[in-house]
């Protein structure tokens, strides 16, 4: 836990929250303060500037946690800068977890672009407002995948208890399914994750 606090907390800049060694998460994602369309520009500018200044050679990809099938802000935004935003749906039929297949997506997905040989990509993780649940449950899926982490439960727990509590009891509405799925559900999400990227090939 110690461990994990320290990792989690590391803040080589300003606005961003790195999880692991070239991922990192908005701060935005922890607050209950809703920025205005002129606010949240002028949020994204600085944290681009930032981390051009901090990998110059390196390349960004964003994941963004979304809702509806309209363009997100973030992508409309960090185009200009020639980011590539990719947008996930922050739930699936009422639940905040994502089918199977799309988790294994993302989490393939992740692990190539980390691991490019010659190159040293960034992963940029982002939620909307209402995103936080899935964008715990995927970065503790993220950091099983990667094998830096070997307790599922605890390592859901330990991101998931990084967002304040006022947060956690606005953006987590009752879910109408009944709690015995959706266990047998996250249960068998993790179950195949286990081993880890050779089980995807």
């Amino acid at each position: 836990m110690a461990l994990f606090k320290r990792i989690f907390y590391r803040k080589p800049q300003e606005r961003l929250l790195e999880i692991s060694e070239r991922i990192y998460v908005f701060d935005c994602c922890f607050s209950t303060d809703v920025l205005d369309e002129d606010g949240y520009k002028v949020y994204m500018s600085l944290i681009v500037g930032q981390l051009n200044d901090h990998f110059p050679e390196s390349s960004f990809m964003v994941f963004n946690f979304k809702e509806g099938e309209r363009p997100s802000q973030i992508s409309d935004i960090l185009s200009q800068y020639e980011m590539t935003v990719m947008d996930y749906p922050r739930q699936y039929e009422g639940c905040p977890l994502l089918p199977l297949e799309m988790i294994h997506y993302f989490l393939r997905s992740s692990e190539s672009w980390l691991s490019l040989q010659g190159q040293q990509n960034v992963l940029l993780m982002h939620c909307e407002r209402g995103g936080w649940p899935i964008l715990a449950f995927m970065l503790a899926s993220l950091l099983l995948y990667r094998k830096q982490y070997s307790d599922e439960q605890k390592t859901l727990d330990m991101v998931y208890k990084q967002a304040p509590k006022i947060l956690l009891q606005l953006l987590s509405p009752l879910n109408p399914q009944p709690s015995q799925l959706r266990g047998e559900r996250v249960q068998a999400s993790y179950t195949s994750l286990r081993t880890g990227p050779e089980s995807t090939e």
